[in-house]
């Protein structure tokens, strides 16, 4: 989703646009983490992937494809670490 980009803005559900820095990326799933600097908005805590367990449910929030307010959930089948 950011392969190639020069530039992130965020577009917050209030309608606040703020600048984004890419902190890491895995083009093979096609995933990306941003950082969106600010110290007023609440954040949640990552958890520790290496504790994962196979049955555990997983979820991802965000807004593929221009859809807004996107969240996929699913169960962990395995693991291949």
């Amino acid at each position: 989703m950011v392969e190639g980009a020069q530039n992130i803005r965020v577009r917050l559900q209030n309608g606040r646009e703020l600048d984004a820095e890419i902190t890491g990326t895995d083009p093979q799933s096609d995933v990306a983490v941003i950082e969106i600097p600010t110290g007023d908005m609440p954040a949640l805590k990552l958890a520790d992937s290496s504790k994962l367990e196979v049955g555990e449910w997983v979820m991802a929030i965000g807004n593929p494809f221009g859809l807004q307010h996107t969240v996929t959930v699913a169960v962990v089948s395995s693991k291949a670490f």
